[in-house]
């Protein structure tokens, strides 16, 4: 029997002294790795010198039973590298080719102008100041472009002060869109989330801030209420118009749409994400089930 090794590189700013140290991802990659067969061994990479070279690590961690052991022996060859953070030349990683279009926030708004929320790409303060009156919304949205899961957005009418600003460029200011009506019976600020691999709906689920919170996101403690793939109609042409654009170029595709409900009744994209987090277990076998089949090609 074929075996295949599966690297999680997941370097962090310090060096770990265990698996994770905490990070909210450990049970969905617990998760995710209970999908595949027993001729698929996991490890993990927790810092940035653990990669060699090629498809080479050098892990910390490897996965035996339900538990991560410490690594301590000869270098091991990878057949896939999952999670990429950093610049690594590793050739066999999940490829999103998805990628790339996804953080063009101004591309995706020129193709979908009906459906997506004005916005401008900015990389200095200066861009910040000299594009803020281009958004007409009283209000307006700043958030780090990238990485940054929730944290470092400010919603404000006035111009920001440069400090305030702390997350590394480039910020994308944003129109703002009031969605404290809330999504169809459920009350409150929202984010619909829907996932799609291939063309077919893996997931959909409402994430429905906390009321002390701006922002629906699980990192801001949003409530996940899972739809099981169901999508409202109206939310349903909104994929149909995206997916018709994306399924010609991106055969192979990973992302997620996400949308929300303003106060009159108007559906908009908040933006289209190339690594959406795994938040429900039929996602999580989703995409499992696609790495067995169409990239390891196990079955």
């Amino acid at each position: 029997m074929k075996r295949y090794n599966i690297v999680l590189y997941i370097p962090g700013r310090e060096r770990r002294d265990t698996p994770y140290s905490g990070e909210k991802s450990a049970p969905r990659h617990t998760q995710l790795i209970s999908h595949f067969p027993k001729s698929v061994t996991f490890y993990l990479a927790t810092f940035e010198d653990q990669y060699i070279s090629g498809e080479s690590f050098h892990p910390a961690y490897i996965r035996v039973w339900e538990t991560w052991e410490l690594y301590n022996w000869e270098a091991i060859e990878a057949d896939l590298t999952l999670w990429l953070s950093g610049r690594i030349n590793t050739k066999k990683i999940y490829h999103n080719p998805i990628k790339e279009f996804c953080r063009d926030k101004t591309r995706i708004e020129s193709i979908f102008p009906e459906y997506t929320l004005h916005s401008q790409i900015c990389d200095s303060y200066e861009d910040v100041v000299s594009k803020f009156d281009n958004i007409s919304s009283d209000v307006k949205v700043f958030k780090p472009c990238f990485w940054s899961q929730a944290e470092g957005i400010i919603m404000t009418s006035a111009l920001p002060k440069k400090h305030e600003l702390q997350w590394e460029y480039p910020y994308l200011i944003q129109e703002f869109i009031n969605t404290s009506d809330g999504f169809e019976w459920y009350p409150g600020i929202h984010d619909f989330r829907v996932i799609i691999l291939n063309g077919k709906i893996t997931g959909s689920f409402l994430r429905v801030a906390p009321k002390w919170v701006m922002t629906a996101n699980v990192a801001t403690w949003a409530e996940i209420i899972d739809f099981h793939g169901k999508v409202p109609e109206k939310i349903q042409k909104v994929i149909d118009t995206v997916e018709s654009y994306t399924s010609k170029l991106y055969p192979d595709r990973y992302y997620s749409i996400d949308t929300c409900i303003g106060r009159n009744g108007e559906v908009k994209i908040f933006e289209l994400n190339s690594n959406p987090m795994l938040s429900t277990p039929s996602i999580i076998k989703g995409l499992a089930q696609h790495i067995i089949k169409n990239i390891l090609k196990i079955w």
